[in-house]
């Protein structure tokens, strides 16, 4: 059978590409599979970053339009759309869209109600007459196009129970999930170190790299003076001018406090990173209305569970897929203000037995999400499309 699994960012380094890569290889075994991605894609980094078995798919780079990858689907056996916001119509015997969450179609009461408006306003060529909030949202409306697009993909799986319902709320579909796999960090020696890896980007789902280092700052000033405690930020940074002057900003808000930043780090740093984080913060989501802007939460949260993997207590904002990989008290802790973060992270140092146990607690969690477990739910999800 031969498979295309589709992904615009690949070399963006972010949680939904290596989701989709190792979707790409858990059908590679039995099955001709090839990664399309547009744009540079540089294997022997994704190697690197990822500790991927790249040998069993071929890396394939198409056009950035979604007509053109349309119609390379029509030969296909089966093709995965993991694109977010992309709705390319499937013309392959079989399709799936992998959606991190649904974004860009909206056909709840509400959103059909905007879309019908907007297409009036379309026709009627009234978008100029309008104040240019509403004329940016007329902009993203969907077009009749993508949502015949949509309902032509056979399947819909999403990462989290999450997107699972947002889906439903959104898109009208009932999804399966497919938790991202994650690959086990070795417990090292633990060091007074509070990590959070992930992305310097702008919008969507941004990491909240300025609440951190604030509940950071705030908490140096409860610890004794000349504590060791260090918070780390380790991530890519999205290509573009708007995201490396995010990351400049958040270098300046560091200025002075012992915040260790680590640009583009390599997969061997980030594990003995990892490996010796005493705690894990996670901030994404934070001050926003989620119910307006659900996608601004965490979908799931990779990161999150390859720091339980080595035993670093998680002490996340308390919402979306966070929420959902960490119970809180249990294997870890819940946050919903900046000073609750800081009180919480306090009692978790003060009391290193208690760091000791919720980090073994974080430990089991975190065997729900095995690779193994990955590549044995895709093979399941992919023969019942496939039936």
């Amino acid at each position: 059978m031969t498979i295309a699994v589709f992904e615009s960012r690949l070399g963006n380094f972010g949680g939904g590409g290596r989701h989709a890569l190792r979707a790409a290889i858990a059908l590679a075994g039995q099955n001709d599979v090839e990664m399309w991605h547009t744009g540079q894609v540089d294997p022997e980094a994704l190697r690197a970053r990822w500790n991927v078995p790249l040998e069993r798919i071929r890396l394939v780079g198409v056009p950035d339009d979604d007509a053109a990858i349309s119609a390379r689907t029509a030969g296909l056996d089966g093709f995965i759309n993991a694109a977010q916001g992309r709705f390319i119509h499937p013309r392959a015997k079989r399709s799936v869209f992998l959606s991190f969450f649904p974004t860009g179609i909206d056909l709840s009461a509400g959103g059909r109600m905007r879309w019908g408006a907007g297409s009036v306003l379309r026709v009627a060529r009234l978008g100029r007459a309008l104040p240019p909030t509403l004329r940016a949202r007329l902009s993203v409306l969907p077009t009749r196009a993508q949502v015949r697009a949509l309902a032509a993909y056979d399947a819909v799986w999403v990462n989290s129970a999450y997107s699972q319902r947002w889906a439903t709320h959104y898109w009208h579909r009932d999804a399966e999930i497919l938790y991202p796999p994650i690959d086990p960090v070795a417990p090292l020696p633990k060091t007074p170190t509070i990590l959070h890896v992930g992305r310097f980007f702008v919008g969507g789902h941004n990491k909240r790299h300025d609440v951190l280092i604030e509940a950071f700052r705030a908490l140096l000033a409860r610890l004794p003076s000349g504590a060791p405690w260090r918070l780390v930020l380790a991530g890519s940074i999205t290509p573009g001018d708007e995201h490396h002057g995010y990351a400049r900003h958040i270098e300046a808000l560091a200025a002075g406090l012992p915040v260790d930043l680590r640009f583009a780090p390599s997969h061997h740093e980030i594990t003995g990173l990892i490996g010796r984080a005493a705690l894990y913060w996670h901030a994404a989501g934070y001050g926003v209305d989620l119910q307006r802007y659900p996608d601004r939460a965490e979908h799931f949260g990779m990161s999150i569970v390859e720091a339980m993997t080595a035993a670093a207590v998680p002490v996340v904002f308390g919402a979306g897929g966070p929420a959902e990989i960490v119970t809180d008290g249990v294997d870890g802790q819940h946050w919903q203000t900046p000073a609750a973060l800081v009180e919480q992270s306090l009692r978790l140092i003060d009391d290193p037995p208690l760091r000791e146990r919720l980090g073994a607690a974080a430990r089991l969690r975190s065997a729900a999400f095995t690779l193994e477990a990955f590549d044995a739910r895709t093979r399941a999800l992919w023969a019942w499309v496939t039936r």
